[in-house]
């Protein structure tokens, strides 16, 4: 074949080639990929966010019929979070309250009007379903015929939430 004829046909073929669309890449740049992993620890966690407090008024200790009032506790947990909350025997020791006197008051605090009395040891128990605050009401009652000097009576409680 003369050098005519084969410099004929490489540009044949070269028209072939670039009228059917394909383009022959110059130079292409190379890619690789891999995985790369994102964590986070997310922590237990609980607290009591508030509480209200059990103001039982005016006490007459001629009455014959116990006072009842409300409370409240409220606690936030890590959703999924079993949790336990404990009420104190108050810091005046067995639920009473000092007054102005050395009399003592007497009172108690339970989870429900038909529960057993409310304490560190008989717990209310919280099943966190998501990071919501949950109120829990304190039902306080100050039992009749409680023989006491006139004058105001307090105590505090701790509220305690184990998780």
């Amino acid at each position: 074949m003369s050098i005519k004829k084969f410099v004929r046909s490489a540009v044949t073929v070269g028209a072939v080639v670039a009228g059917s669309g394909i383009v022959a890449p110059m130079a292409s740049a190379a890619t690789a990929n891999d995985n790369m992993q994102v964590t986070a620890s997310v922590l237990r966690n609980c607290q009591i966010t508030s509480t209200a407090a059990i103001a039982f008024g005016d006490y007459d200790v001629q009455s014959t019929t116990d006072v009842s009032k409300q409370g409240r506790v409220t606690v936030a947990c890590t959703k999924g979070v079993n949790a336990t909350i404990g009420l104190g025997a108050g810091l005046n020791g067995n639920r009473t309250m000092n007054g102005p006197s050395t009399d003592k008051l007497t009172y108690q605090l339970f989870q429900n009007v038909n529960s057993g009395e409310w304490t560190n040891s008989a717990v209310v128990s919280h099943n966190a379903t998501s990071r919501t605050s949950k109120d829990f009401t304190v039902y306080g009652r100050l039992a009749a015929g409680q023989d006491v000097t006139a004058g105001s009576y307090t105590d505090t409680v701790v509220a305690t939430i184990n998780f």
